[in-house]
């Protein structure tokens, strides 16, 4: 009887500590997506990841699948925090490289989401080293994004730009995202939150990272707010797959010249130097 009490009590810790199912999707046209519209209203917060969700880099060498390139460049931030000398090569990637739309319905499924009257809000995760590299960081990346028609909710309390946290996190709001800076994607929510004086009654965050929706469901558990994560896949479905000699060159250039090269510039190069070689 007593082990039976013991496991019991095991099975109910448990519960405390799981985390529900959640569900994920590879497309806005789901089901999944398409109920969002249904359960949200004015007392929402519809919080959506930008990297890897409403956009992601157009070369192949970011593509998802069995693509040991795809993390080059997380690669290279992390060595820049030891060698800032990667920085200038960071700089030359995030001027110059090219986005694409994960889905060309972004733009008018989030103007859906905001015809209900739920704030609609993009999250941007910072790389530091942004604010060293490129002057106005914030505004570069909301031209990216107007450029394929992406609007959110661009005004709190009538204000374009909320600082978040301390000034040294580099956090903020600007015109409808959240720049993460130094901050974790659930600390920026609720610095926002707190500054902006909105306590809603829903949030939904939309986020291919599992842990960071687990974390943002555990950090929301202290506040009365419903929370609908949903794991947004559909970076993964885009077609292609990298070349290795073009990956090699772009790679090489980029660290030897500070200088990007798209896919065409780099096999176009390629190409040349193949023809010399000859």
């Amino acid at each position: 009887m007593i082990y039976f009490i013991q496991c019991i009590f095991i099975l109910y810790l448990t519960s405390l500590s799981a985390y529900a199912a959640i569900p994920a999707t590879y497309s806005l046209n789901s089901d999944v997506s398409q109920n969002i519209i249904k359960i949200i209203d004015p007392t929402t917060i519809v919080l959506i990841n930008i990297d890897k969700t409403i956009v992601a880099p157009k070369s192949k060498m970011f593509r998802y699948y069995n693509n040991p390139y795809r993390t080059f460049i997380q690669d290279l931030t992390a060595q820049a925090k030891n060698m800032p000398v990667f920085n200038h090569a960071l700089s030359a990637f995030l001027q110059r490289r090219k986005i694409i739309l994960v889905e060309p319905e972004w733009p008018s499924f989030i103007e859906k989401l905001k015809s209900t009257g739920a704030l609609v809000l993009g999250l941007y995760q910072t790389m530091i080293v942004e604010h060293e590299l490129i002057k106005d960081p914030q505004e570069w990346h909301y031209q990216e994004l107007k450029y394929f028609g992406v609007n959110f909710t661009d005004k709190i309390n009538g204000k374009e730009l909320i600082t978040l946290g301390s000034k040294k996190d580099n956090s903020f709001f600007y015109k409808g995202i959240l720049f993460t800076g130094a901050l974790s994607k659930n600390g920026a929510l609720i610095e926002f939150m707190k500054v902006s004086n909105i306590m809603p009654r829903k949030i939904v965050a939309i986020d291919p990272r599992i842990d960071d929706l687990k974390q943002t469901e555990y950090a929301l558990r202290v506040f009365d707010i419903e929370y609908y994560p949903i794991q947004y896949l559909a970076e993964q479905e885009i077609a292609g797959i990298p070349n290795s000699d073009v990956v090699k060159l772009q790679q090489d250039n980029l660290l030897a010249n500070n200088q990007w090269l798209e896919d065409d510039e780099a096999e176009q190069l390629l190409l040349q130097q193949q023809s010399e070689q000859k």
